[in-house]
């Protein structure tokens, strides 16, 4: 079997339903240098049931069975960490990957070495259906809002330079990461096909994170203080405004 270029990180937690479609679009891509592994966080549904089933079917997937329900950022890092390949891709268990997603990711980072995560648009399905275009990669607008999916593929090295996935982040773990990751315009590529899938449902962590002003607002300002050279390095005026709105013990920014 050729040596894994991607590791493949799937956490689940009550996404049993959905996770055959996710390891359906895995087997389906056109670069089959891959590992994959479904982490079942301590899930109460079927998940160990239809990893196995994928498990049995191909050798390049595994399971990991957490005993206690630690969340998706734990669930990530540990995917992670049981896994060797150069580069690494999240993906959600209810959302999938165009069958040519590893095929020309791959193809960007080993034609710009620069290049630190390689993103791409978006398909919403499910709840809609259209293709959603993401923005050009800008550190400085990084500072303000997250620009892409955790969808994205980036090396190992650069993610061991970083704290990984921060547990305290619920919801906007990954735009921590870029953050960690991510501190020039040319270390992040858009590339411009839609390649990503994404599942829209009435509920899901981001949408309950930005449905709580307040909650949202003091996982910004852990953001911020976990990444405080970064913002003060390129974007001063935030800054000093959320430095001035700690002062105040106002946190809610």
């Amino acid at each position: 079997m050729d040596t894994p270029l991607v590791s493949i990180i799937i956490p689940c937690y009550k996404q049993a339903a959905y996770l055959p479609e996710a390891l359906d679009s895995v087997l389906a891509q056109t670069m089959p240098q891959w590992e994959c592994v479904v982490v079942n966080d301590a899930s109460p549904d079927d998940t160990t049931e239809v990893a196995n089933h994928y498990t049995k079917k191909d050798p390049r997937i595994k399971l990991l069975v957490l005993e206690k329900n630690g969340g998706l950022a734990n669930a990530r890092n540990r995917g992670i960490e049981a896994t060797k390949a150069p580069f690494i891709l999240p993906l959600d268990a209810d959302d999938k990957l165009a069958s040519d997603f590893l095929e020309e990711t791959l193809k960007i980072h080993f034609t710009n070495p620069g290049v630190k995560v390689v993103y791409t648009d978006a398909i919403y399905f499910d709840g809609e259906n259209r293709h959603v275009p993401r923005p050009d990669f800008s550190a400085l607008r990084l500072c303000k809002e997250n620009l892409f999916q955790p969808c994205a593929l980036y090396k190992r090295d650069d993610f061991l330079k970083t704290q990984g996935y921060r547990k305290l982040l619920f919801g906007y773990e990954d735009w921590d990461m870029w953050i960690q990751m991510l501190h020039k315009d040319f270390e992040g590529y858009r590339l411009d096909k839609p390649l990503f899938y994404y599942r829209v449902k009435a509920q899901s962590m981001l949408k309950d994170l930005q449905n709580d002003a307040n909650r949202e607002r003091e996982v910004r300002k852990k953001i911020y203080q976990y990444n405080r050279k970064f913002f003060q390095r390129l974007e001063p005026a935030l800054s000093y405004w959320f430095e001035t709105k700690m002062q105040k013990r106002d946190w809610l920014f």
